[in-house]
């Protein structure tokens, strides 16, 4: 449980310095990233079994879910420019 929550972590930075959030995310935003994000890579089938498994979550897909996440997130509650 605590080793998912470190790998949600750490998938959920990474995916917020690939899509350029990181400065808006903290820590919670991150974990709860990369733990929805590693349920949503899971959902999709061409990318469910790609690459190696730590932890119990598979890194590729974890990670691609969570770039996902990340991308709808700050397009739904980023902030907006007037």
């Amino acid at each position: 449980m605590i080793g998912q929550l470190i790998m949600g972590a750490l998938i959920g930075f990474v995916a917020s310095i690939i899509m350029k959030q990181n400065d808006q995310m903290g820590f919670i935003k991150n974990i709860a990233a990369g733990l929805i994000g590693s349920f949503v890579g899971g959902l999709i089938p061409v990318i469910r079994n790609i690459g190696p498994s730590l932890l119990g979550m598979r890194i590729v897909p974890a990670l691609i879910g969570a770039c996902i996440v990340v991308f709808i997130a700050s397009a739904l509650f980023g902030k907006k420019d007037k």
